[in-house]
């Protein structure tokens, strides 16, 4: 493996990350969110995202535990039910999107704006700061 790819990629996923923690960040701020700080600590910014919703903190848990057991069912021969899990992550992340589409005053279809590469970047920036 080129050393140059992998220091491009953990550079691109790392200013991805701080993109994606300002704009969450800042969502937080505009929504009246309590602890937007929370957008800069991994799995603390799904209970974020949750709370931005307005859903209760159990749906953050079904997320990183149903991602958690999918992960470790992939591994061991159970793949059918990693992905099984991975659609019931899907579907409670969409339905927090919407959510936070429409605490921020935009329609929820723009959702799915955020299953198209480079748009979603954009999405999420059109949240935090328009």
């Amino acid at each position: 493996m080129d050393i140059g790819a992998l220091f491009f990629g953990i550079g691109a996923g790392l200013v991805l990350y701080v993109y994606t923690a300002i704009c969450l960040m800042f969502i937080a701020q505009k929504t009246g969110t309590k602890y937007p700080w929370l957008a800069w600590i991994p799995i603390a910014n799904v209970f974020l995202m949750a709370m931005i919703a307005r859903k209760p903190w159990w749906w953050a848990l079904i997320i990183l535990l149903a991602y958690a057991i999918a992960a470790g069912s992939m591994k061991s021969g159970f793949a059918w039910f990693g992905y099984l899990l991975i659609i019931v992550v899907l579907v409670f992340l969409i339905l927090i999107w919407i959510s936070i589409c429409q605490a921020r005053n935009r329609p929820g279809w723009w959702v799915i704006l955020g299953f198209i590469p480079i748009v979603n970047m954009v999405f999420i920036g059109i949240l935090a700061f328009a």
